[in-house]
């Protein structure tokens, strides 16, 4: 088995999706914001504002590789733009991740 990662346009449902899928599948659930938001201690909102998307999309991959390097299979709600780095495209196909597009 191996991680299924969730990803799609802002307000898409990414989350509200992995958490249901999660249940379903009885897998954990990394939601990428979530982790950046307990992680920094500031939302992505003020994170975009005060640092920019470039220290937004550090952050964003930092997230997709503590998550995928966990053992357990789980549901991973990526960050909207997850796609559009090159290295996470790389990083998602090394670990064999399926990605779905919502």
């Amino acid at each position: 088995m191996t991680h299924l990662v969730l990803v799609g346009m802002m307000g898409v449902g990414k989350s509200t999706v992995g958490r249901m899928v999660a249940a379903e599948l009885d897998r954990p659930l990394f939601d990428s914001d979530e982790m950046i938001e307990e992680r920094t201690g500031r939302t992505v909102r003020e994170i975009w504002s005060a640092d920019g998307e470039a220290a937004f999309r550090v952050l964003e991959t930092e997230t997709l590789v503590e998550a995928l390097a966990e053992v357990e299979p789980s549901v991973i709600a990526a960050a909207g733009g997850v796609v559009l780095s090159a290295l996470n495209r790389v990083v998602l196909r090394e670990a064999d991740a399926h990605v779905v597009w919502l």
